[in-house]
């Protein structure tokens, strides 16, 4: 209809837009290797009360600066309240990512 607008029902999104969602959010010091070899990857756990396998995460440094050039930052939750930050080695040389301050966010989305 010209000029109408008719809104959209839950179902028609499928509650997509509009999720509940638990979230959980911790700030951890980690003291990663003094050198991570080429191809290779140093891992630290970091406790969240309340995270399970299957939660999304997202972790970052606290002072919201990059990873040294070559240095791939991920996290999954690997155990429950449990979530493994890696730092992984992605150049042909040792890098040393050292002891940064590191944000960790977990998310449970619940339709």
């Amino acid at each position: 209809k010209n000029g109408t607008f008719t809104k959209p029902s839950a179902q028609q999104y499928g509650l997509w837009f509009n999720p509940s969602k638990t979230r959980f959010l911790v700030t951890a010091s980690l003291a990663f290797s003094s050198s991570i070899a080429a191809d290779a990857s140093d891992t630290k756990t970091v406790t969240v009360a309340g995270a399970k396998v299957g939660d999304r995460v997202s972790v970052s440094r606290a002072d919201g600066t990059l990873p040294t050039a070559g240095l791939v930052l991920d996290a999954a939750v690997t155990a429950a309240d449990t979530v493994t930050v890696r730092y992984y080695n992605a150049t042909a040389g040792s890098l040393t990512p050292g002891t940064q301050n590191h944000m960790v966010e977990v998310t449970r989305a619940s339709f």
